[in-house]
Parts: C-alpha cells; structure tokens; sequence
C-alpha cells in the first residue's frame, strides 16, 4: 500500500493550533485571579443538581434585590434586622407561602454558614430568625 503524504494546508484552511503552556511567571496571576473569585460563586458550585443551583441563585437575588445589596461587601454586613425585614416583606408585601420563606431562609443561612466557614462573615445573620411555620 502507498503511504498517504501529508498535504500542505491551502490558503483558505485553518490549522488548529495547540494551547500554549502558561509560563511559571503567570502562575501568581492564576492565582490572584482564582483568589477573587467571591465566596458566594464558589458556594454555589458545591451543589450538584442545576436545579438547586438556580433556585438558590434566585433566593439568594430575591434577597439582594430587595434591600438593595449590590456588593459582596454589603451582603457581609446584613444582620438579624435586615433578615427580619426581608421576611416581613415576604410575607406581607408578597403574600408568599410559609413554605417559599422557609426555602428562602434556608438558602440565605446555607450562604452565610458557607461564608462564615470559610472566614469571609463573622457570623450567619439568619441562624437566630425563626422559620415559619408550614402545614404538611
């Protein structure tokens, strides 16, 4: 059999190229960049399901949203009051379920441990708040 030689790429062709190692000297940027990303993404990527991914995503942004948190600096200095006044808002403005603001509170505490776990909150705001009530 003849051997098949290799053909010269045309013009109009794109050879597709390797990726370039990274030298060593970029290794602290790497780093440095690895290092800013907020705790609250790195939270996020802990849980599996896509599913429980987005709706922790949407509870936590109900949470911004309302009290107008638009830094990750700012969600580290809510306390217990601000909790109480986006759970009164909730129920009240909202009407929403005792269920919906139980899974609210639970996704806002499960951040807050996470943050305070890790050293980026003194403390989770939403462990002395008590959830309501829901009829199983």
């Amino acid at each position: 059999m003849p051997s098949a030689k290799p053909v010269p790429p045309s013009a109009t062709q794109t050879v597709p190229t390797l990726p370039v190692p990274r030298a060593p000297d970029r290794l602290p940027s790497t780093i440095a960049t690895l290092a800013a990303i907020p705790e609250e993404e790195i939270r996020l990527h802990s849980q599996k399901s896509a599913r429980t991914r987005r709706a922790f995503r949407r509870d936590v942004a109900h949470f911004l949203r309302t009290l107008a948190i638009a830094t990750p600096a700012g969600l580290r200095q809510v306390d217990h009051k601000a909790v109480i006044a986006w759970e009164g808002f909730m129920c009240e403005s909202e009407g929403a379920a005792p269920s919906t603001v139980r899974r609210r509170l639970a996704a806002l505490s499960s951040l807050f441990k996470h943050l305070v776990r890790h050293g980026e909150a003194a403390r989770n705001p939403v462990a002395e708040i008590a959830r309501p009530a829901i009829n199983r």
